[in-house]
């Protein structure tokens, strides 16, 4: 079995971000900074716990397929692919150029981060019934009722905690799997599709315990250079699995 799409990736830091703000300065800074890569500048409204929203930095690319929001308390980073076309190195090149991206903001603002997570969401090619209810079957022992009849909709998802060493300190991360048929629309770059996939996607961030703000940019590097060799590896399992 081979993926037909990356759909969509995204890289997300925690911290406490509220110096980036939408100031002529800053927006100036990114402009210039940012030139290169064709990413614009702009303001976004961001919902508050107390349900208000307060005016944040965004870059966005011409085309809407890159976007960076600078949150209060996190900075998403986000590509679109969108359907078709995959590539093995688009997962790479993401999280290489999200790391200039955010490379460049961390010196300007000489900022240090609590957490680090990282989402990637893959689709398999169009399947008929019973090729989609043969995967089903390989992650789940199902009760009768659902044994027969195509299945509309089903998700199969799991997680684990793993150690990972990010420059001589160890850290728990949580490493999520998710293998499910999806059916519905989904909001693409200037568009909004209707899927009836199967998609395979993961989650994998930093664990919730840590709370002290010291990742730095040679943490960060290492958490990517894990999260990707963990994709990999485990993507390659599910792939051979479903042969």
């Amino acid at each position: 079995m081979k993926l037909d799409s990356t759909l969509n990736c995204q890289l997300t830091l925690f911290g406490n971000y509220e110096q980036i703000a939408p100031t002529t300065e800053i927006l100036t800074f990114l402009m210039k900074e940012f030139n290169s890569t064709q990413m614009i500048p702009s303001v976004f409204q961001e919902p508050t716990a107390i349900g208000n929203t307060v005016p944040r930095v965004q870059l966005r690319s011409i085309d809407g397929t890159w976007v960076v929001n600078f949150g209060l308390a996190r900075i998403d980073v986000r590509r679109e692919f969108g359907m078709g076309n995959f590539d093995d190195g688009q997962f790479y090149q993401f999280l290489l150029t999200s790391n200039i991206f955010l490379n460049s903001v961390s010196e300007k603002f000489s900022i240090k981060h609590q957490r680090v997570g990282i989402v990637v969401n893959y689709l398999l090619p169009e399947l008929g019934d019973l090729e989609t209810d043969a995967i089903y079957k390989k992650f789940s022992n199902p009760i009768d009722f659902y044994k027969e009849d195509v299945k509309t909709e089903w998700n199969f998802r799991v997680g684990k905690l793993s150690n990972v060493d990010l420059n001589g300190e160890d850290y728990r991360a949580n490493v999520i799997t998710e293998v499910a048929k999806i059916v519905g629309k989904v909001n693409l770059t200037n568009r909004v599709e209707i899927l009836n996939r199967i998609l395979i996607g993961f989650d994998i961030n930093t664990h919730q315990d840590s709370t002290e703000f010291k990742l730095g940019e040679e943490e960060i590097i290492r958490f990517v250079d894990f999260a990707e060799k963990t994709v990999i590896e485990v993507l390659s399992n599910i792939l051979t699995l479903l042969k």
